[in-house]
């Protein structure tokens, strides 16, 4: 099969199962929680489709361009989870220091209600933050396959969960600790097989 063929049905195979696995949830979720839970679920996630572009900075979408440039990429690439790392921590205290307010403008008059799920929003998106940074560098890689097998496999067990969770227990807290406990597995796999199976950090 043609090489770059092959590089492509993976990446579609991918972002493909990603995409049907977040519809799946979607549609779960409107089913089984209450309006005012699925409501307040969609506005949470909401927090990180606003947030992601202001902590990324773009560093996903350059580091294309500067990873094949570089002439020591174990360091570029500290230096890129570093600026990371950095814009989340001003997130994250950000958050926390304004939860009054963003729970009350999100929620309304039941701000304070459900101000206590903001907590798993802000773990969910630290770890989030990262996978768009270690797709970059899968790929430049040319760990096409092994992303692959990592993103679905794990992406499928966060989902199945998710469903089991939410058909028996039709619960916003349980399906939002699975969501967070889900990205926190993702992140580890994730630095586990690009430290061991990447020329990165050798």
């Amino acid at each position: 099969m043609n090489v770059i063929l092959k590089r492509f049905l993976y990446l579609f195979f991918n972002q493909g199962s990603i995409s049907f696995f977040h519809a799946v949830t979607l549609i779960f979720a409107s089913r089984y929680l209450l309006k005012v839970d699925y409501g307040i679920y969609r506005q949470l996630f909401l927090i990180w489709e606003i947030s992601s572009p202001f902590i990324l900075i773009g560093i996903n979408q350059s580091i294309f361009f500067l990873y094949p440039r570089s002439k020591n990429k174990n360091l570029l690439a500290k230096k890129i989870f570093s600026i990371v790392f950095t814009f989340l921590i001003i997130f994250v205290f950000t958050v926390y220091f304004n939860r009054n307010f963003i729970s009350i403008f999100l929620f309304d008059n039941a701000g304070f209600e459900y101000e206590n799920f903001l907590k798993y929003i802000i773990v969910y998106i630290f770890f989030s933050a990262f996978n768009p940074i270690f797709f970059a560098l899968f790929i430049l890689e040319d760990r096409y396959s092994l992303l692959s097998r990592i993103n679905v496999s794990v992406n499928l067990l966060i989902t199945i969960s998710f469903l089991f969770a939410i058909i028996k227990f039709q619960s916003l807290e349980i399906i939002l600790i699975i969501k967070t406990i889900g990205a926190f597995l993702l992140f580890s796999i994730l630095l586990f097989n690009l430290k061991v199976n990447t020329n990165i950090y050798h």
